[in-house]
């Protein structure tokens, strides 16, 4: 699913144009506008890491989600808080803290996190997801903290659930 808010920033800096949640992988999804360089995912981690938090149950599930549309808000999976009511969270730069469920929509698998821990929101300018476009997901698979993977837009003009994603 991609929502559109992101970043954009000034000339010679990566342009974040959309963020959204990967549904199945319970990561950030960014998509860049940049042309791709060697250096375009470096850069597009170093500004989005900022506003990912990690997912901790108290039976050792995890997962990730994202600042979303007001400070201490949070997205992620439902799946990832499924039958929480509060759950673990940190950050990149160390801190940590607690998140309370607010909403869960099963059907979508997307939750809303409250918590005191404030991070960034990234802004973006609003542009159509084309497909082909370089994409990046920051989560944390299996485990492994703060990652990124990339790869591009297979298809831009999803139906789902009535709604063109």
């Amino acid at each position: 699913m991609v929502k559109r808010s992101g970043h954009t920033g000034a000339a010679g800096r990566v342009t974040i144009w959309r963020i959204g949640l990967a549904l199945s992988v319970g990561s950030i999804f960014l998509l860049s506008a940049a042309p791709a360089t060697a250096n375009t995912g470096s850069r597009v981690y170093a500004k989005a890491v900022k506003s990912v938090i990690l997912i901790q149950t108290k039976d050792g599930g995890s997962g990730s989600g994202f600042a979303f549309s007001s400070p201490g808000t949070y997205l992620t999976n439902a799946h990832v808080v499924k039958g929480w009511q509060e759950v673990s969270m940190a950050t990149s730069d160390g801190r940590t803290g607690n998140a309370k469920v607010v909403k869960v929509d099963s059907v979508r698998d997307v939750a809303l996190l409250k918590s005191d821990l404030k991070l960034p929101l990234l802004y973006a300018a609003p542009k159509a997801v084309l497909t082909g476009e370089e994409a990046f997901a920051i989560g944390a698979p299996k485990g492994q903290d703060f990652t990124l993977t990339s790869g591009v837009v297979s298809r831009a003009d999803r139906k789902l659930f009535g709604q063109t994603w």
